[in-house]
């Protein structure tokens, strides 16, 4: 296999790496991307029952919020778009197993934050009206079709939300586990996005023990460094087809 990063480095431009890595997942089959979001269900349910992972607590510094979640495990995920692994077989598998999950809701205007997934049947794509904007720092994906703060009435490639109220950012306190896509990862665990480091700045509310994974293909974990900013926070791990491999530990 080709690498689709071949001849870029830490000082290349970030935009340079997403091109690189968008082009190579236009490569894949909408087949290849479901069965390798079953094998990477199955490799989280394997790490989970295993005790590979070490959940955080969640909650930290705040009583009584575990409560509210019905003492269940949270994890905060995301629903798939694009080009990207399919995650719907892993939140099926977190919510088949009892758990809380938290994804990101972008809204129907600049009404952004996270919604609570109680089932999948709940995931519907989302209406806006006209002229309403979605805010850059949100991170629509570079593919998905629709330019970053412009409006569009129907944004049928965006990510799906589940019908509920949108949370702010400091409900991932709550989650023991968090989920988050990249397009490559080195091997530190530095994570390269999709620009405007929205997950970056979620990421400051999760408790201090909870790891975070990214999900990413295997040809996206990186032997060099990738380009970082101060605001980057590294994944603890990378979750591939082959299943997770560890950067740094929270235990």
């Amino acid at each position: 296999m080709t690498d689709p990063f071949a001849g870029l480095s830490a000082a290349s431009p970030k935009e340079t790496w997403r091109h690189a890595a968008l082009a190579r997942r236009r490569g894949t089959s909408a087949d290849q991307r479901r069965a390798a979001g079953e094998a990477m269900a199955r490799a989280l349910a394997e790490a989970l029952d295993s005790g590979t992972i070490a959940l955080g607590s969640g909650a930290a510094g705040l009583p009584g919020a575990r409560a509210l979640a019905g003492g269940r495990p949270t994890a905060a995920a995301y629903v798939s778009m694009g080009t990207e692994v399919e995650t719907r077989p892993m939140l099926r598998m977190l919510l088949s197993r009892g758990w809380r999950v938290l994804v990101p809701a972008l809204g129907r205007g600049r009404d952004v934050g996270w919604a609570e997934l109680t089932r999948m049947a709940a995931l519907a794509d989302v209406t806006m009206p006209a002229g309403a904007g979605v805010p850059a720092s949100a991170g629509i994906p570079a593919d998905a079709g629709i330019p970053a703060g412009a409006g569009t009435p129907v944004s049928r490639r965006r990510p799906q939300e589940p019908d509920g109220p949108t949370l702010p950012a400091e409900a991932l306190a709550a989650a023991g586990l968090a989920v988050v896509p990249a397009l490559a990862v080195d091997r530190e665990g530095n994570r390269l996005g999709r620009g405007g480091g929205w997950y970056d700045r979620a990421l400051t509310h999760l408790d201090a023990a909870a790891p975070t994974v990214a999900v990413c293909w295997p040809w996206e974990l990186v032997p060099g460094p990738l380009p970082r900013e101060p605001h980057d926070r590294p994944a603890d791990a990378a979750l591939t087809m082959a299943g997770v491999r560890w950067f740094r530990r929270r235990d």
